[in-house]
């Protein structure tokens, strides 16, 4: 599953309300380095 951002809790609400934002803010380099995704919603919140 890896780490998830305040970012992409946002996305995902964005997303929920008909907003298909890619990413919000700045990628984490922190994660990155791990290859994390950071764009896009929270999968598991989808469903």
């Amino acid at each position: 599953m890896g780490h998830k951002t305040f970012a992409n809790w946002y996305i995902t609400l964005l997303i929920a309300h008909g907003n298909t934002v890619k990413h919000y803010g700045d990628p984490d380099p922190g994660l990155a380095r791990f290859g994390i995704d950071q764009t896009g919603a929270i999968k598991q919140f989808l469903g």
